[in-house]
């Protein structure tokens, strides 16, 4: 039973739209009937105040030691520094990427390897986001074995935590402020039902794992539409949208060096994809006209257009080379892809020309050639990349599905209908085991069906494939 205190505090989270009620779609896709914003308490210093009073009391009350706190970027940031300064304990910060300039440090503050931090989190559900700033910490020396939270959702994070080594202390937990609430006059018993319910059924939310899923059976497979539903991306949403109606998840990659026979591959192809991949620099008669003329193919056929040309430098380099020159790729691409090796400013360089247009970035994972340089960590560091550049990466390039979240499109190259490779290194896997065991989304099929005698009709044979492969997962 909470205390007379917790329960004010609960009715003015209530009262100031912290704590919401009704349908919402979770980061994770999940459709929830509770809605937890503490980003808000900035905008309330005396509620801030009394909420890191009640944090520094938990810890206090569980007898944790400790030398440093540091806050979850970046809603937690506030409520950690408020514990810092209101209790005199010193403080780190975590950046969710490092500066392009400067330390380029990940930690910021002053600290010393073999120190005690207690990691402050505003919200939990799984844990994923604590268990991501401890693995941080302690690679920079840091000893953590507890952490404390504002709001507990009751969703695993305390049996994730606790299985990893690391206890989770909290100030507040969902169903005792939800029964504050029902208490109070605030909410129903209709809706404290719907959220009990759902937390019952939902109380054993995993730390999502940034290691390729090899397995369809480790995700819950929902249909194009369902997933189109979820975007925030425009991008993605079309794109899914288009393979939903056209009953095709086939890229064909149209490698040839002339333009009127990249056109007639488009228009032979076209009705049978959902994207069609280029490279404009190989075109060795590319000029002004010909971007209109592919584009007015793709709207006849309803397809996107993907410039495969795997930018790679600085975010003032790959700005020029995404808006100048003679392909000012900006201007018909739809779709990018990119190499994150650069760091962030490879994104944001072309984010300032490609947001305000509704174009999608994907970023290169992984590799289908035989004995390629990409490092084991590569693809998690990827996942993490993503995540925090959301509003224009719209996916992978990659052998293997990298994250569960169904937002994210993944595309996988060296597609043929029978396993094999060629004599340059490139590796080729089935549709079935693409799609049912690697979790691809999207087939890319190049000169299997670019080379073939009848391109138009093994185009529709690949098409068959693939969505026969991702209609047997549903």
């Amino acid at each position: 039973m909470c205390s007379i205190k917790l329960a004010s505090l609960y009715s003015t989270l209530f009262e100031i739209g912290v704590v919401k009620f009704g349908h919402f779609t979770l980061k994770s896709g999940l459709q929830a009937p509770v809605y937890v914003d503490l980003r808000l308490l900035v905008s309330h210093p005396d509620l801030l105040e009394a909420f890191a009073t009640e944090v520094w009391n938990t810890l206090k009350r569980g007898g944790i030691e400790y030398d440093i706190v540091c806050g979850v970027p970046y809603a937690a940031l506030p409520l950690a520094t408020c514990v810092s300064v209101r209790f005199n304990v010193p403080m780190v910060i975590r950046r969710k990427e490092a500066k392009g300039y400067g330390t380029k440090k990940l930690i910021e503050g002053d600290y010393k390897q073999g120190q005690r931090c207690i990691i402050v989190e505003d919200v939990v559900t799984s844990g994923a986001s604590i268990w991501e700033t401890v693995e941080l910490l302690t690679a920079e020396g840091l000893t953590i074995t507890d952490a404390v939270v504002l709001m507990n959702r009751e969703q695993g994070a305390t049996k994730n935590l606790k299985d990893l080594g690391i206890t989770l202390h909290s100030v507040c937990h969902l169903t005792e402020c939800m029964k504050a609430l029902h208490q109070l006059g605030k909410i129903d018993a209709e809706t404290v039902y719907k959220v009990t319910k759902f937390l019952e059924i939902n109380n054993e939310t995993k730390i999502p794992t940034h290691k390729a899923v090899t397995s369809c059976k480790e995700r819950k497979i929902l249909s194009f539409k369902e997933r189109a539903s979820l975007c925030q991306h425009p991008l993605t949403k079309r794109i899914f949208g288009i393979m939903e109606e056209k009953k095709t998840n086939l890229c064909v990659a149209a490698d040839v060096t002339f333009c009127a026979k990249l056109l007639e591959i488009a228009e032979t192809v076209g009705p049978h994809i959902c994207v069609l991949k280029i490279h404009a620099d190989i075109l060795e008669d590319f000029n002004s006209e010909f971007p209109e003329k592919l584009k007015d193919v793709a709207k006849k056929h309803n397809f996107v257009i993907f410039e495969d040309r795997k930018f790679a430098d600085i975010g003032h380099t790959v700005y020029m080379q995404y808006t100048k020159g003679i392909h000012t790729i900006v201007e018909w691409a739809d779709i990018i892809d990119c190499h994150p090796l650069p760091g962030p400013g490879i994104l944001e360089g072309l984010k300032q020309a490609g947001i305000k247009k509704g174009r999608g970035c994907l970023l290169i994972a992984q590799m289908s050639t035989k004995g390629n340089l990409v490092p084991a960590n590569y693809p998690e560091a990827t996942a993490h990349f993503a995540d925090h550049h959301r509003d224009f990466v719209i996916g992978f390039i990659g052998q293997s599905r990298l994250i569960p979240d169904p937002t994210f499109i993944n595309f996988t190259p060296g597609i043929k209908l029978e396993e094999s490779s060629d004599s340059l290194g490139q590796q080729y896997v089935t549709p079935q085991e693409a799609i049912q065991n690697r979790g691809a989304d999207v087939i890319i099929v190049g000169r299997g069906i670019t080379d073939a005698n009848d391109p138009q009709a093994t185009a529709a044979e690949y098409k068959k494939a693939g969505f026969d492969a991702y209609s047997q997962l549903l």
